[in-house]
C-alpha cells in the first residue's frame, strides 16, 4: 500500500531549507505566479524521506494564498490513496526569510540515474502540434487535443491515465491544470524515444485554499458545499467550441465518451474517508510561523472531499 504523508513526514520533522544551496542552473524557477526557488537537498539528508543531492522546488505561501502549501500537501497524500503518480510534497519553512511553504521533489533527474528523461510541458506539445496555438488562450487546450498528442506520442493506456487524472482533479477541485501543469517524460532508448505521462504536480489551486478561516463555519453547510462543487471549472475544455466545463460535467463527458476508462476513473475513488481524516489530523499538528491548518479547516476539508467523492460516483456511474 502507498505511504501517506501521515506515515512519511511527522509534525516534528518540519523541513527548514534556510541553509540549503540554491541550484546554480535554476536558482529562481521561472514558471508560475507564486514565489519559488530551486534548492538542492544537502548530504546527509535531514530526514529519511528526502533525497541527498536531489533538486527540490520551494514554493512560498503568502498573503491570500497563505494556505496553498496545505492544498499541495493534502493533495499529495490523496494521490497516494487514489493511486495517482505525483511529485512528493512536504511542509517546509525558510527560517532565515520567515517564509512558510511546500517543498516539492522533482520527479526526474534523480541522483545515480544513467538516463535522464526530458520533461516536455503540455504547452510545448500543443504549440508543436496544433496550428495557431496561443498559450495565453484556452481555446486549444481541449481534451481532444490532449488525447491526440497522447496517441501521437504512443503513451500506453492514455485513456485510462487521463480519465484518472481528470477524476483526481475533480476530487480536489483543481482549477489550474493549464498546459504548463502537465506534460510527458521522454526518454531515448537507442534510436527510439519512449514517452510517458509525467506525474501529477502543482495542486496549490485546489481544496478551497482561498477560503478564509473566518468563513469556514458559514461554508460548512451542505448547500454551500454543493455550490462550491458546482462553481469549479477545469482548465481544459471538452472541445474548442465549448467553454470550460465544471469538474463533474467534464468527468461525465469523459466517462460517457470513453467508457473503457470509466472503471479506472471509479477506482480513483476507492479509498476510505477515515484514511483522509488521519492525514488531515496529522497536518493540524504542524507548528508553523504562519499558515497553520486549523482543526476546523481540517474538518471542512474532510466534508468537502467526501462530498466530491460522492458526486463523482454519481456522474461516473457504476
Amino acid at each position: 500500500m502507498a505511504r501517506l504523508l501521515a506515515e512519511i513526514q511527522d509534525p516534528a520533522q518540519l523541513v527548514d531549507i534556510a541553509k540549503w544551496p540554491l541550484d546554480e542552473d535554476f536558482p529562481i524557477f521561472p514558471v508560475g505566479s507564486k514565489p519559488k526557488r530551486t534548492v538542492l537537498c544537502p548530504n546527509p539528508t535531514p530526514y529519511p524521506f528526502l533525497i541527498a543531492g536531489h533538486r527540490y522546488l520551494f514554493k512560498v505561501s503568502k498573503g491570500w494564498r497563505i494556505l496553498q502549501h496545505w492544498s499541495e500537501v493534502v493533495a499529495y497524500s490523496l494521490t497516494q490513496l487514489c493511486g495517482i503518480g505525483a511529485a512528493p510534497c512536504f511542509v517546509a519553512i525558510d527560517s532565515s526569510a520567515g517564509e512558510v511553504g511546500v517543498l516539492v521533489e522533482f520527479f526526474y533527474g534523480h541522483p545515480g540515474k544513467v538516463l535522464v528523461p526530458r520533461f516536455i510541458t503540455g504547452a510545448d506539445l500543443l504549440r508543436n502540434t496544433v496550428e495557431g496555438f496561443e498559450a495565453d488562450h484556452d481555446q486549444h487546450h481541449t481534451v481532444g487535443n490532449i488525447l491526440f498528442i497522447s496517441r501521437w506520442l504512443r503513451i500506453e493506456d492514455r485513456l485510462v491515465k487521463w480519465g484518472r487524472l481528470l477524476t483526481f482533479d475533480a476530487l480536489i477541485g483543481n482549477t489550474d491544470r493549464h498546459p504548463e501543469n502537465w506534460g510527458v517524460l521522454a526518454e531515448r532508448d537507442r534510436d527510439e524515444w519512449r514517452c510517458e505521462l509525467a506525474p501529477s504536480f502543482d495542486h496549490g489551486t485546489s481544496l478551497a485554499y482561498q477560503l478564509r478561516n473566518d468563513n469556514i463555519a458559514r461554508e460548512s453547510c451542505k448547500a454551500r458545499i454543493r455550490n462550491h462543487l458546482e462553481r469549479g471549472r477545469h482548465h481544459a475544455r471538452w472541445s474548442a467550441e465549448n467553454p470550460q466545463r465544471g469538474h463533474l460535467e467534464l468527468c461525465r463527458l469523459f466517462a460517457e465518451g470513453h467508457p473503457q476508462a470509466a472503471p479506472a476513473m471509479r477506482g480513483v475513488l476507492d479509498f476510505e474517508m477515515d484514511q483522509v481524516d488521519g492525514v488531515l489530523d496529522r497536518c493540524t499538528r504542524f507548528i508553523l510561523p504562519d499558515g497553520v491548518l486549523t482543526a476546523a479547516r481540517g474538518a471542512y476539508l474532510s466534508q468537502l472531499i467526501a462530498a466530491r467523492k460522492e458526486a463523482l460516483r454519481a456522474v461516473i456511474g457504476g
